[in-house]
């Protein structure tokens, strides 16, 4: 099992990058992105909710992982790609309180994300759990306290992917 923690303040708006912790080093980096300030400007007057990228970098600064979100006509997906991949992040029950997410790779590659707004959030393929988010608000500091627990190794997914992918659907959601 290895942990990965990561501190974010109340300040979704904020582009520095954020260090993400494994055995007290820093081993990643997740930034929010706008490709213009045209897109900034808009996304300030839409809660910073809408033009949401996402980049996580190693600490040599090669990009891991990108993630985007798009809404059109009430629905809302994610595109992503590491160097050698595509995925498309779905949702399943997008109208319902707390929807499931599935999230595709190009060659076929499956998997789902439980979202769990109270406790962790699961990174499941077929009955296989393999990764587990989670974020806790401290009310003294004002800061989420994150924490990606890999609880089994996949052989395609890393912690770059899941980071990627829990910092903007669920700490940023849809």
């Amino acid at each position: 099992m290895t942990i990965y923690t990561y501190t974010e303040t109340t300040e979704i708006d904020s582009t520095k990058p954020v260090p993400i912790v494994c055995d007290g080093q820093n081993v990643l980096t997740v930034s929010r992105v706008y490709s213009n300030r045209l897109k900034k400007f808009f996304d300030a007057m839409l809660d910073f909710h809408y033009f949401v990228e996402y980049h996580v970098h190693d600490m040599n600064g090669e990009l891991l992982f990108q993630i985007k979100k798009y809404a059109r006509r009430r629905r809302i997906w994610y595109k992503a790609s590491d160097a050698a991949h595509d995925f498309m992040i779905t949702y399943d029950g997008q109208f319902v309180m707390i929807p499931e997410l599935h999230i595709h790779r190009d060659d076929g590659l499956k998997m789902e994300l439980h979202k769990n707004i109270d406790d962790w959030s699961i990174f499941k393929e077929g009955d296989t759990e393999y990764a587990r988010w989670n974020a806790e608000f401290d009310e003294e500091s004002k800061l989420f306290h994150m924490t990606l627990d890999i609880v089994k190794e996949h052989p395609m997914m890393t912690h770059a992917h899941y980071i990627g992918i829990a910092q903007t659907t669920l700490f940023i959601g849809g």
